[in-house]
């Protein structure tokens, strides 16, 4: 709704559709606005511009902007809140003395403290973390997964290089004891069956044979 009780100074006629109200920026509690007259109807024409904001709470009235102002803000409002912004041109013509009133209302709208699109892109950022960070998680355990195979592998492969050289080992052993204990066994055998003073002891393989020194012949 279009209200000219704000608007105190004295004019000649209205016109409304060649006046342009855009909105700039929008905040929780701001509203800024500018505003373009498309049609100026003398040359020496001086304008005036006035901003209105209608609340809940009364008018917010800019004051009377110099010419060649176009733009106003608005302070103070409720978030998520609709709000009719008028804005009043007075056109004086210096020549003619007439004055002519534009203008035009549009409705804007602050935003909300937490905006829809605020909380997807939180959303959005929180699930990309926890995603990068489960990444992550994969990566390691993989990797550490890696590492506890390689080392199973290595561990494995020593014991089976240690139990290789102990059972080498263990056979090189046995062979000493073995030969040692059959030298032993011949020359325990040895010692035994030649048991006799030292002058008459005769060697197996002389005795199997006897010598006639008077016919100088030998006989088996």
């Amino acid at each position: 709704m279009v209200r000219f009780d704000h608007f105190l100074q004295p004019y000649h006629k209205r016109y409304l559709g060649i006046l342009n109200v855009h909105l700039l920026e929008a905040g929780t509690s701001t509203l800024k606005v500018s505003w373009q007259l498309l049609n100026v109807t003398s040359a020496d024409s001086l304008i005036e511009s006035t901003a209105i904001c209608e609340t809940n709470y009364g008018a917010i009235v800019s004051d009377k902007l110099k010419p060649g102002a176009s733009q106003f803000q608005f302070h103070h409002l409720d978030s998520n809140t609709d709000y009719a912004v008028c804005v009043y041109v007075l056109e004086k013509s210096a020549s003619t003395n007439i004055s002519l009133l534009h203008y035009s209302c549009q409705s804007f709208k602050t935003i909300p403290l937490v905006r829809q699109d605020s909380v997807v892109a939180v959303v959005i950022s929180v699930g990309y973390i926890m995603a990068m960070i489960l990444l992550g998680l994969i990566g390691w355990w993989k990797n550490s997964y890696k590492v506890r195979q390689r080392k199973k592998k290595e561990e494995a492969l020593l014991r089976f290089n240690i139990d290789h050289r102990n059972e080498n080992s263990k056979r090189q052993e046995s062979g000493k004891v073995s030969h040692s204990f059959g030298i032993g066994e011949v020359v325990h055998e040895y010692k035994t069956s030649t048991s006799c003073i030292p002058m008459s002891c005769v060697r197996p393989e002389v005795a199997a044979f006897q010598y006639n020194a008077q016919d100088r012949e030998i006989t088996f």
